[in-house]
């Protein structure tokens, strides 16, 4: 989950995510944004 975001975000750009793991610490990645409005639908 996603909280206190500041702006919109937009397909083609990365943001930062902090994990926050019991064991391992913090560990800091980057994650793309893609766009949801065409296909990608999720398999279950």
């Amino acid at each position: 989950m996603f909280m206190d975001i500041k702006a919109p975000l937009k397909a083609g750009e990365s943001v930062s995510v902090k994990l926050k793991f019991q064991k391992a610490g913090d560990v800091e990645i980057k994650v793309p944004v893609r766009d949801i409005s065409g296909g990608g639908h999720m398999k279950h």
